[in-house]
C-alpha cells in the first residue's frame, strides 16, 4: 500500500505524486535542506557585510587623508589643494550614498575609490616637493644647464599645473585631474617623476675631455721641422669615432639631442608633421617623460658627429719644433698650405657645377657665391655659365661647347671656371694648380674619374634639361632686430616710449577714481600697441618670410605676446611700462640667425655673422 508521503525521482525524469510508481524514490528531507539554505544565506550575508565594512573603512581612510592635508606658507597653493580635496570628498560621499542605495555596483565603487586614492597619493607626493622641484628647475634654466628638452618639458608641466589658472577636478571617469585655463585635463600619474625630470645639457667641452685626456703624444720628425700632432697617430681616427658613437648612442638619446640643440637653428616639436629640416620630433614615453624620437634624431647624426669632432680638435695640441727654417718661412709655408686647402674645396664645388646628380649643381653654386666675396652671381643657361663680379665688371661667360660645336669635358669646364675665382692676388702657381687638380681627381672613383676627364654625357644633359638650370645671387646679410633703431608713429622708439610714459604718469596724477584711471591707462596702452605693431617686423626662421609679431591687449589693459605654447609675455604692463628688452629678445629668437639667407638649408653662413 502506498504511503502518504512526497517523493522525488533521482533521475529527474518525472514527478510522482502521493503514490508508489514502482520505481526507487527517496523521501525529501526538508529539515536538512532548510538548514543548508539558512547556513548559506548567513555566510553570504556575512561576506556582504565584511565587504561593506571594508569599503566603508577605505572610504573613511581616504576622507581622513583629505582632512589631514598640512597647509604650507603659499596661500594660493593651499586654496588650490583644499578646493580639490573638497571635490574629492564630495565625490566620495556621493558615490558612497549611491552604493548604500543600491544604485551603484560595489565593484565599480571599489575600482573608482582605488583609482582616486592612487591619484590623490600621487598628487600629495608632487605637492610636497613642488616648491623644491620648481626652484631646482628654475635654477637649472637660469644657469643655462637645462637642455632644450628640459625647457620644453618644464614649460609644458608648468602650464598644466599653473595654480593661478587651473584647478583640481574629478572627471567623469572618476579620476583626479588638474584642469588648465584652456580646459585641458592633466592626470597625476607619474607627475612626481615628470616634475623632477629636468635633463641637463650635455657639457660638450667637459664631455670630450673624457677622450682627449687619455691621449698621449705623437711626433713626426722631418728634416726641417718636428711636428707633435696626435691626429697623425694611425689609430686616432678610429678611437675618436668610437668615442663619438658611444656618446650619441647613450641612453634615450637625450645627450645626442642636447649636443644639437646647443647650436643655433634646431627646434623641437611634438607634432610629427612639423618634424622637417632642423625640427626634431619628441615624444612622451610610458612614464610621461619627453624623449627624442630616434628616427628623427638620427637624421642629424652627421651634424652631431661634426660638432664633437670640432670640440675634440680644439683640445688637441699642435706643436712645431724649430728647425733650420726661419719662423717667417714656416709662416709662409703654412699660409700656402691653407691656400691650397681652400682652393681644393672650391675646385670640388666648381666641378659640381656640371653635375646632373639631383640639385648638386645648384647647391654648389650657392656655396661658391657665399665663399667667394668677389662673386655676385652665378647663372647656368643652355649655352654655359655666366659669372658676375661684385665689382660690376661685365659677366664672364664660360661656354659649354668648343668653337667647332663639340661639347667640352667636365674637366675642361671646371678648369676654365676655376680660373675665374683664382686670379689676381688669388692666382695659383702652375705647381699649386696641378696639386689641387690631382688631389680632386685622386678622390674620384674609377667611373667618376672617367666621366670627369672625357665624357660629355652630363654636359649634354645640362644643355637640354631645364631642371638643371640655375640662377644664384650672392645672399645679403639679414640685420638683427634692434628696438632702438625702429620708428614708432614717426618718432624714434625712445621718444615714443618716453611720450607714452609721460601720458600714463599724467593719468595717474588725475583727480579721478582708480577705475577711471585704469580705463584711461588701458586706452593709452592700446594706442601705443597700435603704433608699435607695424614696426615689429622680422624674417621668420621657419618660413623665411617677412612677418609681424602678433601682440594683443588683455582685458586688464596689459599688451602681451602669447607664444605657441600659450605662454604669455607682457610687453606693456598695466602701469604702462614698455619692456623693450623682452620685445627685442622675443623677435630675435623667432627670426633667422644673423647672416642667414634662406637660400638653401645646410649652408654655413657663420663667416657673415656680425
Amino acid at each position: 500500500m502506498a504511503s502518504n508521503k512526497t517523493y522525488y525521482n533521482r533521475g529527474g525524469n518525472r514527478f510522482t505524486g502521493m503514490f508508489d510508481s514502482g520505481e526507487q524514490f527517496v523521501p525529501v528531507d526538508w529539515a536538512q535542506i532548510t538548514g543548508d539554505i539558512v547556513d548559506k544565506l548567513q555566510t553570504i550575508q556575512s561576506e556582504k557585510q565584511k565587504k561593506r565594512d571594508d569599503i566603508q573603512t577605505k572610504t573613511d581612510e581616504l576622507l581622513t587623508d583629505l582632512r589631514d592635508y598640512q597647509a604650507g606658507g603659499n596661500n594660493t597653493f593651499n586654496g588650490y589643494v583644499l578646493d580639490g580635496s573638497k571635490q574629492v570628498k564630495d565625490y566620495m560621499l556621493m558615490q558612497n550614498k549611491l552604493l548604500k542605495q543600491g544604485r551603484l555596483d560595489p565593484n565599480s565603487y571599489t575600482r573608482s575609490q582605488q583609482l582616486l586614492q592612487d591619484d590623490w597619493n600621487s598628487f600629495q607626493v608632487a605637492a610636497e616637493t613642488f616648491n623644491t622641484d620648481y626652484a631646482e628647475a628654475m635654477e637649472a634654466v637660469n644657469a643655462k644647464d637645462a637642455s632644450e628638452l628640459a625647457i620644453v618639458q618644464f614649460n609644458k608641466l608648468q602650464s598644466a599645473t599653473d595654480i593661478q589658472k587651473s584647478r583640481l577636478v574629478i572627471n567623469t571617469d572618476g579620476r583626479l585631474y588638474s584642469q588648465t585655463g584652456e580646459g585641458q585635463l592633466v592626470g597625476f600619474t607619474n607627475m612626481n617623476a615628470r616634475q623632477k625630470d629636468i635633463p641637463k645639457n650635455y657639457k660638450i667641452t667637459e664631455g670630450v675631455k673624457a677622450f682627449t685626456s687619455t691621449l698621449g703624444t705623437y711626433r713626426e720628425a722631418n728634416p726641417n721641422l718636428t711636428i707633435e700632432d696626435i691626429t697623425k697617430q694611425p689609430a686616432f681616427t678610429k678611437a675618436r669615432d668610437t668615442f663619438i658613437e658611444g656618446v650619441l648612442n647613450q641612453g634615450t638619446g637625450r645627450d645626442f639631442l642636447s649636443i644639437l640643440t646647443q647650436q643655433p637653428g634646431y627646434e623641437l616639436t611634438e607634432n610629427p608633421d612639423e618634424a622637417t629640416g632642423n625640427t626634431i620630433l619628441i615624444k612622451a614615453d610610458s612614464n610621461g617623460l619627453l624623449q627624442p624620437d630616434k628616427d628623427s634624431l638620427n637624421k642629424h647624426r652627421d651634424a652631431a658627429k661634426k660638432i664633437l669632432q670640432e670640440a675634440i680638435s680644439v683640445q688637441l695640441d699642435y706643436k712645431e719644433s724649430a728647425g733650420t727654417k726661419t719662423a717667417q718661412e714656416r709662416i709662409i709655408e703654412k699660409g700656402e698650405a691653407e691656400k691650397i686647402k681652400s682652393a681644393g674645396n672650391n675646385y670640388k664645388l666648381t666641378a659640381q657645377l656640371f653635375s646632373t646628380n639631383g640639385n648638386l649643381n645648384k647647391s654648389a653654386a650657392t656655396k661658391l657665391a657665399q665663399a667667394n666675396t668677389n662673386i655676385d652671381r652665378i647663372q647656368l643657361t643652355n649655352d654655359g655659365i655666366n659669372i658676375e663680379l661684385v665689382s660690376g665688371q661685365a659677366p664672364i661667360p664660360v661656354k659649354l661647347k668648343n668653337d667647332d660645336g663639340s661639347f667640352k669635358t667636365p674637366s675642361d669646364l671646371t678648369n676654365e671656371v676655376f680660373a675665374v675665382f683664382y686670379r689676381g692676388d688669388q692666382a695659383l702657381t702652375g705647381t699649386q694648380l696641378e696639386e689641387v687638380q690631382s688631389t680632386y681627381i685622386n678622390s674620384l672613383n674609377e667611373n667618376d674619374n672617367t666621366k670627369f676627364s672625357g665624357s660629355t654625357y652630363d654636359i649634354t644633359e645640362l644643355s637640354t634639361d631645364p631642371n638643371f638650370l640655375f640662377d644664384v645671387k650672392r645672399p645679403k646679410e639679414l640685420a638683427r632686430f634692434d628696438f632702438e633703431k625702429i620708428k614708432i608713429g614717426g618718432e624714434s622708439s625712445a621718444s615714443a616710449v618716453e611720450s607714452h610714459n609721460k601720458a600714463v604718469n599724467t593719468i595717474r596724477n588725475l583727480d579721478s577714481s582708480e577705475v577711471e584711471k585704469r580705463n584711461q591707462i588701458k586706452q593709452a596702452n592700446l594706442s601705443m600697441m597700435n603704433l608699435l605693431m607695424p614696426s615689429l617686423k622680422y624674417t621668420d626662421a621657419q618660413t623665411k618670410k617677412q612677418t609681424l609679431l602678433p601682440i594683443e591687449q588683455f582685458d586688464d589693459g596689459a599688451v602681451v605676446y602669447v607664444d605657441d605654447d600659450d605662454k604669455t609675455q607682457t610687453i606693456i604692463d598695466t602701469n604702462g611700462q614698455v619692456n623693450t628688452t623682452l620685445l627685442s629678445n622675443i623677435i630675435n629668437q623667432k627670426q633667422v640667425d644673423p647672416g642667414t639667407t634662406g637660400v638653401s638649408e645646410g649652408i654655413d653662413t657663420s663667416k657673415y655673422d656680425k
